[in-house]
């Protein structure tokens, strides 16, 4: 990526594209690969690369891109970067896999033992609301089911483990 800097380290342009340099400079013919980093020509014009070295992270932070910012001891711009921890709900929409819930879910003795029970009315809503994304109707179904007909015992604590991997938001 570059930008266009006529007194550093003062952004002139950013991000700073070909068709710029080409309005900037209407009179001059630049090759299609003329922004490179490679190009030494660019100082001509003041237009700089800018180099790109992100923070280490862990798996529980996030990155934040900012403004690059002028490096004098080397008379280059680099991406400037913050991190901070990723909330709660961050970390859990990254689990989000409706599918893979599914398929442990289905794939779970317990479960399958559970649904063997239910009338295909109510199951057919379940499956509905589910491929609907709709959890606020799966949560108030299953709510309903599990009073008239009795779950497995450590049905719960398996299936809430499959939701939570899963990023699924759902109570069992």
């Amino acid at each position: 990526m570059f930008l266009k800097s006529t007194n550093p380290p003062i952004i002139d342009k950013y991000p700073y594209t070909f068709e710029n340099l080409r309005n900037d400079y209407p009179n001059t013919m630049f090759p299609l690969d003329y922004l490179s980093p490679d190009n030494e020509v660019l100082d001509d014009y003041y237009v700089y690369f800018i180099i790109d070295n992100p923070p280490e992270l862990t798996a529980t932070q996030l990155i934040i891109s900012k403004l690059p910012i002028y490096n004098s001891d080397l008379n280059r711009f680099e991406f400037n970067y913050e991190t901070r921890e990723k909330t709660d709900d961050e970390l859990f929409a990254e689990r989000y896999n409706p599918v893979q819930f599914m398929k442990d879910l289905l794939a779970n003795d317990l479960f399958n033992q559970w649904a063997d029970t239910i009338p295909v009315k109510y199951f057919v809503i379940l499956v509905t609301a589910f491929n609907n994304n709709s959890l606020d109707t799966l949560q108030s179904i299953y709510d309903t089911l599990k009073l008239q007909i009795p779950l497995p015992d450590n049905a719960q604590l398996q299936w809430q483990e499959i939701a939570n991997n899963n990023g699924i938001n759902i109570i069992f």
